[in-house]
């Protein structure tokens, strides 16, 4: 029996649906267009200035309320899935000491923008798009960073690079 037309369309429609609602949720644009507004324009600048870590939470400092329940009391008007990618892009900005906007903010701007115009994923790693260096090699001698921060930067750039689907940029 050949497929209708209609038929083909149909299931077309709802591949394509399929495929939108799995989609990952951007962090940066989440909090840009959703907290940015009203906070500091940057989540790295907002963990900085707004939130410290209490036991295993974010807490803002001014309320002390775990950042957590705040936004699920309808802050920032975020869905479920929203609130869960805004806190692990929080917590790992926390966890990682800001080390990229102590070190590396001076010269490059933001992570986000460096990783999209200037690197790419080869073999599993960050390399330089235009100067095919391998960015953990760069490191060694770049940003007076130390061997232990080595890694804190390169997870930082591969989180840029490839997003919670897996799917690299």
């Amino acid at each position: 029996m050949k497929p209708t037309i209609a038929a083909m369309f149909g299931f077309a429609v709802m591949l394509g649906a399929s495929i939108g609602h799995a989609q990952q949720i951007d962090p940066h644009a989440l909090y840009e267009s959703k907290c940015g507004t009203c906070h500091v324009p940057h989540a790295g600048e907002f963990v900085g200035q707004s939130v410290m870590v209490d036991g295993l939470e974010l807490i803002g400092k001014s309320t002390q309320i775990p950042v957590r329940a705040f936004l699920q009391t309808g802050h920032g008007r975020l869905s479920d899935s929203e609130i869960d990618t805004m806190m692990n892009h929080l917590e790992t900005i926390q966890d990682s000491g800001q080390l990229f906007i102590r070190k590396c903010t001076i010269c490059h701007g933001r992570a986000v923008v460096l990783s999209e115009l200037n690197l790419i994923m080869k073999d599993g790693e960050p390399w330089g798009r235009y100067t095919g260096r391998k960015i953990e090699d760069f490191l060694q001698d770049h940003g007076r960073l130390t061997q232990d921060e080595i890694p804190i930067i390169m997870g930082a750039f591969v989180r840029q690079l490839v997003p919670a689907d897996g799917v690299e940029n």
